[in-house]
């Protein structure tokens, strides 16, 4: 690292903000920018970096890795939760998470911090792929040391729950290979999601309207009905009491739009009554595609800005903007 500096990864073909820690996940492959402000404090012992690559199987080995002078050097044939955890347990934090168009794998990006606490016994990761119209847990699945075991064909949204029941969180949702990919991990010393969590995963297809393709939920989650506008089960869940964990685009076959939602419920639920959500796509400058919940406004037939400008009338707030493909991007 150079001092001073600060790390931003700029390739927005994904710009997906989580929710909840601000991790940013991008789209390609890692393009770094970086700026010195006047204000910048150079840390007196420097900083490091580690990079991992890691293949369409988490099971298997890195694809490759990179560390600065002072960083850990992770070996051949390490599997990637593993290298995730014990990079994680040398006091480094996730900076960024990148998919790869064309061969579907991510790529981590973890960032020294000075004087943070040592525990590669602590640290634990969970990686695993869901697809499928049923959305269960694809082959491949992987975790460290310590960390649940995922099980090939399990139910994404169980899987999920049970790893935030565990002490993980969710630290990127990221699309690889036209299906969500999580990673998931836990800091030393931090204290379980929930005795019991919940989590609700579902995917929205768009062509006129927006509506439930598929679904998956843990034990005593509502199940989301397939035809359902997206919108609805949007509201549906946060009215259950589940909070957005993260809102991905996937890449369907044909001219729609594909949306996948996570859900999952906080320990303390908050006054969630009478939620509503709004869901539109949009082409050059009109609506092409909604699917709203009951009492949202109405957008089909608007002006892209003039639908925007009424829902958020009405007091709604964004919770993403995400591109929506017609067809795969071509990488470069």
């Amino acid at each position: 690292m150079v001092a001073g500096f600060s790390l931003e990864s700029v390739i927005r073909a994904f710009q997906n903000l989580d929710l909840n820690n601000g991790n940013r996940v991008t789209g390609g492959v890692p393009t770094y920018t970086l700026v010195r402000t006047p204000t910048g404090r150079c840390p007196a012992c420097g900083e490091n970096a580690v990079v991992l690559t890691c293949g369409q199987d988490p099971h298997g080995p890195l694809l490759g890795s990179s560390s600065s002078a002072g960083a850990p050097v992770v070996g051949a044939g390490v599997r990637c939760a593993q290298a995730l955890a014990d990079v994680l347990g040398a006091g480094f934090r996730l900076e960024s998470v990148i998919p790869a168009f064309t061969l579907g794998f991510p790529t981590y990006t973890l960032i020294e911090q000075p004087g943070a606490m040592r525990d590669a016994f602590g640290q634990k990761a969970a990686i695993f792929t869901c697809g499928g119209q049923g959305l269960e847990v694809l082959g491949g699945s992987d975790s460290s040391t310590g960390a649940p075991v995922v099980a090939d064909g399990a139910p994404c949204a169980q899987a999920l729950a049970r790893l935030l029941a565990a002490g993980l969180r969710v630290v990127s949702t990221i699309p690889t290979s036209d299906l969500p990919t999580y990673t998931m991990v836990t800091e030393p010393g931090a204290n379980p999601e929930a005795s019991h969590a919940e989590a609700v995963i579902f995917v929205c297809l768009g062509g006129g309207g927006f509506d439930v393709l598929s679904s998956s939920s843990s034990m005593g989650a509502p199940v989301v009905a397939a035809g359902v506008p997206c919108g609805q089960a949007l509201a549906d869940g946060l009215d259950a009491g589940f909070r957005i964990e993260s809102i991905i685009p996937g890449f369907a076959s044909n001219a729609s739009h594909e949306l996948i939602y996570t859900l999952i419920k906080p320990r303390r639920r908050s006054d969630t009554s009478d939620q509503q959500a709004a869901i539109f796509a949009c082409d050059a400058s009109n609506v092409v595609a909604s699917g709203s919940s009951t009492g949202a406004p109405p957008v089909a037939g608007k002006s892209c800005a003039q639908a925007l400008a009424d829902v958020l009338t009405e007091c709604f707030d964004v919770a993403a903007i995400l591109p929506g493909w017609a067809s795969r991007p071509t990488p470069w």
